[in-house]
């Protein structure tokens, strides 16, 4: 199906994907819940590395590699400790493997792009959320996302794996807590449930963090024309309680879904890790 119409058959399918150890150490947590902190005039960078493979019932498997910078550049914060955040995407790079091809494209140097036309598509998509101004939104300091402007590209918000919120009373070794939100596909919307779980503490470059695993399952609505046959998506998350910031996640999936194209069921899968990296320029340890 992506051969005949690009990446629109994938669409919904990446859309709910949106983008993406050491031993465990017992430990006390201080009395001071976990929550993020933010300095007015900070700059976090965000760094995504997310490979995929894209398979259909009727088509070979595509690699697809995608390597997104991006930065949070912190305008304000109130005396709530809510902050208002800059979002800008400032670097795509996409690598496309097919057999014993391979095609790579980079938004820093658009006179190089070896991209084939059937494989144009994705290269839009990817680079759609730099067409887009940044964008604000306020994050208080348990991870809600309290206001945001209007953009195509603000689920990225909702990634559990971005923006973690926290529950009410704070995270307590060993009780979980979720989060619930929903992802604006093409033809229809997906909800999202991502399960926390606080086991403990690791150090990981030379930090003591917080670490959390996650479990997300997603939901297609009843009008979608898709159906959802078969998930599995689960994560680590290192949370640096000194700085009140993500440090780094991971997080992997395998999600199958059918569709009914002509009348013949077509299935199609993605198998996806990601990993991403915080870095705060202004950070106070």
């Amino acid at each position: 199906m992506f051969s005949q119409k690009g990446p629109n058959g994938f669409c919904r399918l990446i859309g709910l994907v949106v983008f993406s150890l050491t031993s465990l150490h017992s430990f006390v947590f201080a009395t001071e819940p976990l929550h993020w902190k933010f300095q007015s005039g900070e700059r976090i960078s965000i760094d995504i590395d997310q490979s995929s493979i894209l398979g259909d019932s009727n088509q070979q498997p595509i690699k697809i590699r995608q390597r997104i910078s991006q930065s949070w550049n912190v305008i304000d914060v109130d005396s709530q400790d809510a902050a208002t955040i800059e979002h800008l995407v400032q670097r795509v790079r996409l690598t496309i493997s097919e057999q014993d091809e391979e095609y790579k494209a980079d938004s820093d140097a658009p006179d190089s792009i070896d991209m084939p036309a059937r494989f144009k598509g994705f290269w839009d998509l990817a680079r759609k959320p730099m067409e887009q101004p940044a964008f604000r939104f306020v994050l208080n300091s348990r991870g809600q996302v309290k206001e945001t402007q209007r953009n195509p590209f603000e689920d990225i918000l909702k990634s559990p794996h971005c923006v973690l919120a926290f529950p009410k009373d704070g995270a307590k070794v060993g009780e979980p807590w979720k989060s619930d939100s929903t992802i604006q596909l093409p033809t229809s919307n997906a909800s999202m449930t991502t399960s926390y779980q606080l086991v403990g503490q690791e150090k990981l470059d030379g930090r003591n963090l917080a670490k959390i695993k996650t479990s997300t399952a997603f939901r297609l609505e009843e009008k979608s024309d898709a159906k959802l046959v078969s998930q599995n998506a689960v994560g680590l998350i290192w949370f640096d309680a000194a700085v009140g910031k993500v440090a780094r996640s991971e997080n992997s999936q395998e999600i199958g879904i059918e569709l009914d194209v002509g009348g013949k069921t077509v299935r199609q899968s993605i198998q996806q890790t990601t990993d991403i990296v915080f870095r705060s320029d202004s950070a106070v340890r």
